[in-house]
């Protein structure tokens, strides 16, 4: 079997998107919309603190979300976002400091988020070796994001309002939809372009059931594939960039070379100590 893994320049950069909340000020549980329907403790407004979290900003019930059925903080990794900000962009201070503080890490925490988001997805990418000849394009956007990251807020949110945001997020969307064709052409020559991404049908993969099959090479990407049976799956070179895995069974499949899933998404599924994952990757602690 050809490896698709190599090795990267940038991995050591994976290290600043390991969440660390000894080292945040509950930003998660402040600066956020949270909804009971979706798993919170309660309907909340961006900028209100969840009643749950105390004055050290640690979680008062954190020991006991499973039993109270919180599968929202459950699910919930910021990527390091929240310590950023925290540690690097304010020097340890927080949003109770003041009322400016406070609008402006509410803003600028869900941006920091997507930021990590797209350097966990980059950095992965560049380890591909299918994709070995965008290496130049990707590591000159990984380095673009993470200088952004280390901005002054202001200067973020600046460049928010000036729609640059959006501009960068297009050229890595860019980098990424090739590299998942590279790498389905790699893995499974043939089928590129085959996968859960070519229709709005394709998408909608709620509960379906793929048990023990091959699906290598596959593209999920975006796919709605909440309690779908991936049980047993081979997923080799498979993308599952921005797919919704909220309940789909994940049990005795084989994700070591599957593509840009984070610490979320397995959170969010349903696994067990035979799902086989990539090094880079954290089995959840409630498998």
């Amino acid at each position: 079997m050809k490896q698709l893994r190599g090795s990267s320049p940038y991995t050591d950069l994976m290290k600043n998107l390991k969440s660390d909340c000894t080292s945040c000020c509950g930003l998660c549980c402040f600066a956020l919309y949270f909804s009971k329907l979706d798993g919170f403790p309660q309907d909340k407004a961006p900028g209100v603190p969840c009643r749950n979290l105390q004055s050290d900003f640690r979680c008062a019930v954190h020991s006991e979300l499973a039993e109270r059925g919180l599968k929202g903080c459950i699910h919930f990794d910021c990527l390091g976002a929240g310590q950023r900000i925290t540690r690097s962009l304010y020097s340890g201070r927080s949003w109770s400091e003041s009322r400016e503080t406070a609008a402006e890490m509410c803003r600028l925490f869900p941006e920091m988020r997507l930021l990590h988001q797209m350097l966990w997805y980059l950095i992965e990418a560049s380890t591909l070796v299918p994709a070995a000849s965008l290496l130049p394009r990707t590591g000159a956007l990984i380095c673009e994001v993470d200088a952004c990251c280390m901005m002054p807020p202001q200067t973020i949110l600046a460049r928010l309002q000036e729609g640059a945001a959006d501009e960068l997020r297009a050229r890595v969307n860019g980098v990424l939809k090739e590299t998942i064709a590279l790498t389905a052409a790699f893995v499974s020559p043939g089928s590129a372009g085959s996968g859960a991404s070519g229709s709005s049908r394709d998408r909608d993969l709620i509960g379906k059931r793929f048990r023990g099959k091959k699906l290598d090479g596959r593209d999920f990407s975006a796919a709605l594939l909440i309690a779908s049976d991936l049980s047993g799956c081979s997923l080799r070179g498979v993308s599952f960039l921005g797919a919704d895995l909220r309940d789909a069974d994940l049990r005795g499949a084989d994700l070591r070379d599957s593509l840009f899933l984070t610490p979320e998404q397995l959170a969010s599924a349903k696994g067990d100590r035979s799902t086989r994952l990539s090094p880079h990757l954290l089995r959840p602690d409630h498998w």
